[in-house]
């Protein structure tokens, strides 16, 4: 059947586009040998579907050599926000680690201190552009 859905912001894409949202619904999922019942929003286009973090996290995925969750955004209006903290689908330790480095998760652009940075190109370089992946 389909999950009952309720209200959820719209999405931003990684290229900055807006994502039409239907909705955010509770689904029961079986995979890698465990079930779990998770978050799953649901989109006003046909695409391919994304194993989010929480997903990733839950059924305890290995992640590649090196990678780590490097930033974590979470939009709010104050009228909203003790609303949204209760749908936030956000894991507990996730929010753990925004709380007690909040300066590593703001919006701003940082400074690096302390070290020099040179970046050597070829006089004939000719950029790239790669699409997000």
């Amino acid at each position: 059947g389909q999950p009952q859905l309720e209200p959820f912001p719209n999405l931003r894409a990684y290229t900055n586009l807006e994502v039409k949202t239907l909705g955010l619904g509770m689904v029961t999922v079986e995979a890698f040998g465990s079930q779990s019942e998770l978050p799953i929003i649901v989109i006003d286009k046909e695409d391919t579907p994304l194993f989010g973090l929480k997903w990733a996290l839950e059924f305890k995925f290995p992640f590649p050599p090196g990678a780590e969750v490097c930033t974590v955004k979470e939009e709010q209006q104050e009228s909203k926000k003790e609303e949204k903290q209760e749908k936030s689908t956000i894991p507990v330790e996730i929010k753990e680690l925004i709380h007690k480095y909040p300066n590593l998760f703001d919006c701003s652009t940082g400074t690096i201190l302390g070290h020099k940075i040179e970046i050597r190109m070829k006089p004939d370089a000719i950029p790239k552009f790669c699409k997000p992946r």
